[in-house]
């Protein structure tokens, strides 16, 4: 197909070439015969008649002189028109490629944007879970320590009764026996529930690091798999 415009290009010029010298070579033939005519009418005019003849044929000699340079100049830009055609054929089809490849790399990257916004999508979800978990752990945390208080209470209030009854008499004996026993029934669930609230804080601790690191890498936590919220959940007697 280029060559078929190609070729009509270069012949549409050469037809373009010798009409326009076909039309100053019949001028001048007119002008020519015109002279003739009056140098038949006007011989004192017949020096002067020939020498513009000669004149406008040595002028008509040098225009189809130039005219053949012209066609040279127009071979010459026709060569590198054929030239500048090709190279700009094979452009298109670079940018053709080119733009294909584009083209991919768009609908890749889409379809990644895509992906990457289900994860951010999944992310979250995991982050209000976890956070929801989190603030179950916290209300538990905080009703053991003020159960503690309350055994510590109970405590104080027991060993300021001991102290009241260490001087009664036998019945008396009895009631501190029993006394002493839960005195120290509950100075055994003290130490627990400080061994327990110990424990419970480490462990809040490392799963609050592990929340921050998370969230600075956009990484999930599933509270079901995190030995932490395990721990906890076991020293809270969840299961």
């Amino acid at each position: 197909m280029q060559k078929i415009f190609i070729s009509t290009i270069i012949l549409s010029l050469t037809l373009s070439s010798c009409v326009v010298s076909k039309k100053k070579y019949d001028a001048a033939m007119l002008r020519n015969s015109k002279l003739s005519k009056e140098l038949s009418t006007t011989k004192q005019e017949n020096r002067s008649l020939n020498d513009k003849v000669n004149s406008m044929i040595s002028e008509f000699e040098k225009m189809k002189n130039e005219l053949h340079l012209s066609n040279a100049v127009k071979s010459d830009e026709m060569s590198n028109l054929l030239v500048k055609v090709t190279q700009l054929s094979d452009l298109n089809d670079q940018l053709k490629n080119e733009l294909k490849e584009t083209l991919s790399k768009y609908k890749s990257q889409k379809q990644t944007s895509l992906s990457v916004t289900s994860e951010l999508e999944a992310l979250k979800a995991d982050k209000y879970r976890l956070a929801k978990d989190t603030a179950s752990i916290r209300y538990a945390l905080k009703l053991s320590k003020e159960r503690f208080l309350k055994l510590e209470n109970e405590l104080k209030a027991q060993k300021e009764k001991y102290a009241n009854l260490s001087s009664s008499n036998v019945s008396l004996r009895k009631e501190y026996d029993t006394n002493k026993q839960k005195l120290i029934s509950f100075e055994q669930q003290l130490v627990e529930n400080k061994n327990k609230i110990e424990s419970i804080s480490k462990y809040f601790i490392e799963l609050r690091k592990e929340l921050l690191s998370a969230n600075a890498s956009n990484k999930a936590i599933d509270p079901n798999k995190n030995k932490n919220v395990d721990k906890i959940a076991k020293e809270l007697g969840h299961y």
